[in-house]
């Protein structure tokens, strides 16, 4: 009789809140979840982490999306969210909780354990306006998680998963994303899939093919030697669309003085970047360059 008072009340919690035995708290999750999960084993967190990490066959995704009562064809999308390697597990079990505070009108809403320093968000999203409310909902999380609790993240993000079964198709997409931000875009923290630019087109080239084309520009060395200065002043001026007055200016330099190093530049690497053709080339070289540092081996 007891407990099936507690099954009451918890059912009528609407959320729950599980603490350890020092009162730190463990987990927060929906009533309704956290009896399924009982009774079962299972819950929602589990069966999407399982879908998208590749764990799961269609049968198996059939059966307990039924057991759990989860739609299996509204659109959901996926966010990798990412913090500085050594945030601690209060901080981001408090990202966590924020995030579900904020998507929490949906349903289907979860946000799952990535490893040490990342989370993953899943939801709902209306088919009229995904793209839109893919890039809407991730400036929000990104804004309200630097707000609230003033760390640093990235987030990246794949196309919509028209239905639960197409999770791991997002998932992959999310991580490849992220990958080409902090590779090519470091001063970005949000990226969408759909949206990599030159950055996901160069990532997608065979070393071979960044090979001759070093070799191309360079000769057989291809390799470039810029300093930190040098790499100051050409990313201003490609920021600045090649103005030699406006990067002097961005750079507190005299425009002559800013001519001279570019002439320099030029004696360096052969490509004279006031030209549209071999700023080009120096940018995509530059690009390239990042990708063998990475780790590929060019």
């Amino acid at each position: 009789m007891k407990t099936e008072k507690l099954l009451n009340k918890i059912e009528n919690a609407g959320r729950i809140t599980i603490l350890d035995k020092d009162g730190k708290k463990l987990i927060s999750m929906d009533a309704g979840e956290f009896l399924s999960a009982v009774s079962s084993g299972d819950c929602m967190e589990k069966l999407y982490s399982d879908i998208y990490e590749g764990h799961a066959d269609v049968a198996d995704i059939q059966k307990r999306a039924e057991k759990l009562g989860i739609r299996e064809d509204i659109g959901r999308g996926l966010y990798l969210l990412e913090f500085e390697p050594g945030i601690s597990s209060d901080i981001k079990e408090a990202a966590a909780e924020l995030l579900r505070e904020l998507f929490g009108s949906d349903k289907s809403t979860a946000v799952i354990n990535e490893g040490s320093h990342s989370l993953i968000l899943i939801h709902s999203v209306s088919s009229k306006k995904e793209n839109g409310q893919l890039k809407e909902n991730a400036d929000k999380a990104l804004s309200m998680l630097n707000t609230e609790l003033m760390v640093k993240l990235r987030i990246a993000y794949g196309r919509v998963a028209s239905s639960v079964y197409d999770l791991a198709g997002s998932y992959k997409e999310a991580v490849y994303a992220m990958e080409v931000m902090k590779l090519f875009y470091e001063e970005r923290l949000v990226a969408d899939y759909a949206s990599l630019g030159i950055g996901g087109l160069i990532n997608d080239i065979s070393d071979e093919a960044c090979e001759r084309y070093l070799s191309e520009c360079f000769g057989t060395k291809h390799r470039l030697h810029l300093d930190d200065e040098e790499l100051q002043m050409v990313n201003r001026f490609f920021e600045k669309d090649l103005n030699i007055s406006e990067t002097a200016r961005e750079l507190y330099m005299h425009r002559n003085t800013l001519v001279y190093h570019l002439e320099k530049l030029q004696k360096k690497t052969g490509l004279d970047i006031r030209h549209f053709n071999d700023a080009v080339r120096l940018k995509l070289a530059l690009m390239i360059e990042s990708k063998a540092s990475a780790g590929r081996n060019i």
